[in-house]
């Protein structure tokens, strides 16, 4: 029927007559075998594989015999998988086969089918996702390549895309190659440096008529982007779409944080506030989200606390964590200050299906919200409290894995950021000096948490110590330049009227962005 053209209905059972094509291998019809699987349905949910159409296929391919071996009819199926958006089911896996056993020129020239098939799949039936998808493969692709050692045919990779380029992939592939110091590596540096360079300046508004143009409908901004108006809102029929998809989810009891829109709930969220000024239509969806399983309930929560986080409504994000998880990890003293200061009444507590434990990836923004409420409310002794929160804090953190404390770019280094500054609004400056070396203390520093250096260097500017921040400031020019501390010290220069000092910061011209770390944390 196929030969002739007759059109047959896609169905899901066909997996299993693919299946007997190859199952002997004496007598393999590989031509049949793809035949077959081209006739499986397309996965309506990429987010979804379970053990849906393919499942049995990728036991058989992966799971038995000497997958090595049989690399060409893997990488067919793979292909097929990627077209009907199933990439998710073989991804990890294959690029451990690729990187073991295949060469890396071949290798590559599938990779790029394979990410090719897969954006097909999302142009077909998630046009919505087409860049994301496209950058995020690139990412893995790039970083996949940093692992297993084939830093050329990243470098190439980089050159290639026309996707946004992960910044994180380009540091590590920066720092892999001045590793390996080869002849060509020093080009490559300034080749993939200047890919990141003409990114940033792509994305960066030239004029102040720039940062408000109408954005596409495809495009995904940071919550805090569009809480502060730095972009124009979506279209309704943006928003009613994507709340439609939501509502579909929640209706499946699929909405997971790590899979869109679970992972972008906090920016729709922000879209739908700005276009309704209501929030009245969240709390429909939130009581739905509650009620329908505990892993919707878990996603809608923490998304919504972190869109709460953005828009600086901590208050809220307390009330909403006292009425909806079992703060089992909170220390007796900052459980106290949390209920002493919840507001009541703003979230329900009897939809909640079971009461539910906040993981430690997510619960920095518990952390973060208690910080700023010892200053944002009137305490008798807010510097007692703000020890107890901090100490507390600190000890909770030590206790955390690495992918938990860095789950976001912004977790718990925001919490020891706002630490140092709430020490700053007290008038502890050697506190907050003290503070900012805790995550070194707790083995937790990373060349990432240099923003710790802007918040102390405001504290000491705020604070008039002049030397102190400029021995802060050079320390972190001998790290590698960054245009951050600068305007953090102008703005608290000027705050205090210390316009001198301001003006003596007119060597800030010429001054780009760049790594920093090592031992600041010792000042």
């Amino acid at each position: 029927m196929a030969s002739d053209s007759i059109p047959i209905e896609p169905n899901p059972i066909y997996e299993l007559a693919a299946l007997a094509k190859i199952r002997w291998h004496a007598a393999q019809d590989r031509q049949g075998f793809l035949t077959w699987l081209q006739l499986v349905p397309d996965n309506k949910d990429p987010s979804q594989i379970g053990n849906g159409p393919f499942k049995k296929t990728f036991e058989l391919l992966f799971r038995t015999g000497r997958p090595a071996k049989n690399l060409d009819l893997i990488s067919e199926f793979c292909l097929i998988c990627a077209a009907k958006g199933y990439h998710q089911l073989v991804w990890d896996d294959l690029v451990d086969l690729m990187g073991k056993f295949q060469r890396p020129n071949i290798a590559m020239e599938f990779f790029l089918a394979f990410e090719a098939a897969m954006l097909r799949y999302y142009s077909k039936n998630h046009h919505g996702f087409v860049e994301e998808t496209a950058s995020r493969q690139r990412h893995l692709l790039i970083m996949f390549c940093c692992d297993v050692g084939w830093l050329d045919e990243a470098v190439w990779l980089v050159q290639d895309t026309s996707a946004h380029l992960s910044k994180r992939a380009c540091e590590r592939l920066i720092y892999l190659l001045r590793v390996r110091q080869g002849e060509s590596d020093l080009a490559n540096i300034s080749l993939v440096e200047e890919c990141l360079q003409k990114q940033r300046q792509a994305r960066t508004p030239t004029s102040s008529h720039a940062s408000h143009s109408p954005s596409s409908p495809k495009e995904f901004y940071s919550t805090r982007a569009i809480i502060e108006g730095l972009r124009t809102h979506q279209s309704r029929t943006w928003i009613a779409s994507q709340l439609r998809n939501v509502k579909r989810l929640l209706s499946q009891r699929s909405l997971v944080l790590s899979r869109p829109p679970g992972n972008s709930l906090h920016s729709f969220m922000a879209h739908y506030n700005a276009c309704r000024h209501s929030t009245n239509g969240l709390s429909t969806l939130r009581k739905r989200a509650l009620v329908v399983s505990d892993q919707c309930s878990y996603t809608w929560l923490c998304k919504e606390m972190f869109y709460l986080h953005e828009a600086r409504k901590f208050a809220d994000i307390i009330a909403l964590f006292d009425a909806n998880f079992e703060p089992s990890f909170l220390p007796h003293e900052p459980w106290l200050l949390l209920r002493a200061h919840a507001p009541s009444g703003l979230y329900e507590r009897h939809v909640v299906p079971t009461r539910l434990e906040i993981s430690g990836a997510d619960a920095w923004v518990i952390w973060n919200a208690l910080v700023r409420l010892c200053i944002a409310v009137d305490l008798p002794t807010p510097l007692g409290v703000l020890e107890i929160i901090h100490h507390s804090a600190v000890h909770f953190s030590s206790m955390l894995t690495d992918r938990q404390f860095r789950a976001f770019p912004t977790s718990y280094t925001a919490v020891f950021r706002s630490i140092i500054w709430a020490y700053g609004e007290l008038g502890e400056v050697d506190k907050a000096v003290a503070a900012a070396g805790d995550m070194a203390l707790i083995g937790k520093l990373h060349t990432s948490n240099v923003g710790l250096v802007d918040e102390l260097a405001g504290v000491h500017a705020r604070a008039g110590n002049v030397r102190a921040a400029t021995r802060l400031l050079d320390s972190v020019e001998q790290l590698g330049l960054r245009l951050a501390p600068y305007g953090v010290l102008m703005d608290a220069y000027l705050q205090k009227g210390r316009v001198d000092e301001a003006l003596k910061l007119e060597h800030l011209e010429g001054v780009t962005r760049g790594r920093g770390g090592g031992e600041w944390f010792a000042l």
